[in-house]
């Protein structure tokens, strides 16, 4: 049997006393010693951690501030591209592209950094790119490895004329005639064809002018397009638009017009003095023009005279605007009347990067628009007859006493029916007998003024009734029916997002508004007196030679 041996409680108290204050001998020797002390000593503890953080909010400032300093270099860098490329892209600009981008750069110290420029030239179009290179030092960032950092700055501007195609409405009624008007339009026009012309080819701009005053005679070659009916002359070659065709800018060739009968109400003259459709070919429509001396050419042959119709313009200026006048222009191709190169225009509304422009200049109020009444036109015959064998017109007045005289010249009458104005006498024939012709209205009024014809033709032999008549034998427009109807015109062409561009040459406030009205805007209206019309003219042209900045 295995021995245990028994150890007092006494001496066991002894030994664990013992150990316990070794024990403590031990730790109290470790917390003495000097590294121990420096490990466990907490004083100042903050400090390292607030230079961390300082550090840390120093670069995070100091970032701030470079990418502040970028900013504001990449700004003053690319507002000097844009400027540079601007003006080195005018299409006016002579001096070479890249010597003017390098010019502003100098200028605005920054030609370290100017990259490449690349110019891109076309008729009608120039192209400049403008690249730079900035690489800008960083002052705080390096800290965190960043040296530098790029300020990129790039611009692009091109000026183009683009397809641009521009009616020009001008008055050459007989008040541009006064305080030299007209000289001034002239001169005005040629800068602005200039100006347009000089930007571009001919063969991106077509220019149609409306020369207008009481009528706006199209020509015989753009009239003959139209369908004018069974009732036509070729004494001059306007149209009476009936009310419903202003408010719509096409002119289609299916619809009948009626052609203005050629006559004369202001002078009293054995002779036509000013037809309300004025025949000189100075003042006749010239439709789809790509040739600036052409234009040119035909303003300087204006002639003032007559009424004020800006709706009858307008209207025309309309239609040489609008896509339903393409066939139109090609049978005008076909015939060798325009140019080829025009084949297809008026383009759509709104097509790629073509623009349609009207501009609209007048000196003053509309005034009355006259028309022959149905009665007193075509080719019904008058109790006027005419013999010229003799190189001198001899006219003969049938009173419509006796029977009517035919056409063969059987007079049947049985006494002196005919009243010769040119000696007053009364005989049983007409002045010539059977070289006589017997006229129609339409020729009677293309050779005699009406007041004449009433005066001293008709009531010698027929009475005052009969002349009354006469005198009445025309209506007229008022001038309040045509403030309404260039109204509605300038607002047909500004739905379909025509620019309208008017002029008042030194006309009233209330002429004033109603081109105000018409323009597309009132920034679009130019109010001018004497020579200043040259300077509402180039700012049109400028304004059409735009500038488009890309980026």
């Amino acid at each position: 049997m295995k021995q245990h041996k028994i150890i007092p409680l006494r001496a066991l108290n002894a030994s664990t006393r013992c150990l316990n204050g070794e024990i403590r001998n031990a730790l109290d020797l470790g917390r003495r010693t000097p590294v121990r002390a420096f490990f466990e000593d907490e004083e100042g503890g903050l400090i390292i951690f607030g230079l961390f953080m300082f550090v840390l909010m120093l670069l995070a400032c100091g970032m701030g501030l470079d990418l502040m300093r970028l900013e504001t270099a990449r700004v003053q860098l690319q507002s000097t591209v844009d400027r540079a490329a601007l003006a080195a892209a005018s299409l006016n600009q002579e001096l070479p592209p890249a010597d003017v981008v390098a010019d502003y750069f100098e200028k605005a110290h920054l030609s370290n950094y100017l990259g490449a420029v690349e110019v891109t030239e076309e008729p009608g179009l120039r192209n400049v790119q403008v690249d730079t290179t900035l690489n800008m030092p960083m002052h705080f960032m390096n800290l965190a490895g960043i040296n530098t950092l790029p300020a990129p700055a790039f611009g692009a501007a091109e000026e183009s004329i683009g397809d641009v195609e521009i009616s020009m409405v001008l008055d050459v009624s007989g008040s541009m005639s006064r305080y030299n008007r007209l000289v001034n339009l002239k001169l005005a026009a040629e800068d602005f064809v200039d100006v347009v012309y000089s930007a571009s080819t001919s063969g991106v701009v077509s220019t149609s002018l409306v020369p207008y005053a009481t009528q706006v005679n199209a020509g015989e070659t753009l009239l003959s397009k139209y369908n004018l009916g069974a009732e036509t002359h070729s004494d001059s070659h306007c149209v009476n638009f009936e009310q419903n065709v202003f408010s719509s800018t096409g002119l289609t060739t299916a619809q009948e017009l009626e052609q203005t009968q050629h006559f004369d109400p202001w002078y009293y003259d054995d002779e036509l003095q000013l037809p309300v459709c004025r025949a000189n070919p100075g003042v006749e429509i010239l439709a789809w023009s790509r040739d600036p001396v052409e234009i040119k050419d035909r303003v300087n042959a204006f002639v003032a005279g007559g009424n004020t119709s800006t709706d009858v313009g307008v209207k025309w200026g309309n239609a040489l605007l609008d896509p339903g006048s393409q066939g139109v222009l090609s049978d005008l191709v076909t015939s060798g009347d325009v140019d080829p190169l025009l084949q297809g225009r008026p383009y759509a509304y709104g097509v790629g990067d073509s623009m349609k422009v009207m501009v609209v200049m007048s000196d003053g109020v509309h005034t009355q628009q006259y028309y022959m009444k149905d009665e007193y036109r075509g080719d019904a015959l008058t109790d006027t007859w005419m013999d010229d064998t003799s190189g001198t017109a001899r006219y003969s007045i049938w009173s419509g006493n006796g029977a009517e005289p035919v056409a063969a010249n059987d007079w049947q009458v049985p006494g002196n029916e005919f009243y010769w104005p040119h000696d007053g006498s009364w005989n049983n024939q007409p002045y010539g007998a059977a070289d006589a012709e017997r006229l129609s209205w339409q020729q009677v009024w293309a050779r005699i003024t009406v007041r004449y014809h009433a005066d001293e033709h008709i009531q010698p032999a027929k009475g005052w009734a009969a002349r009354n008549d006469i005198l009445n034998s025309y209506s007229y427009v008022a001038p309040s029916d045509k403030n309404d109807r260039l109204i509605s015109a300038c607002q047909a062409a500004k739905d379909e997002d025509v620019v309208v561009f008017t002029v008042g040459l030194e006309v009233t406030q209330a002429s004033g508004d109603l081109l105000k009205a018409c323009a597309t805007s009132p920034n679009h209206y130019f109010l001018v007196s004497g020579e200043d019309i040259g300077y509402a003219f180039r700012s049109i042209a400028g304004q059409i030679n735009r500038l488009r900045l890309t980026h």
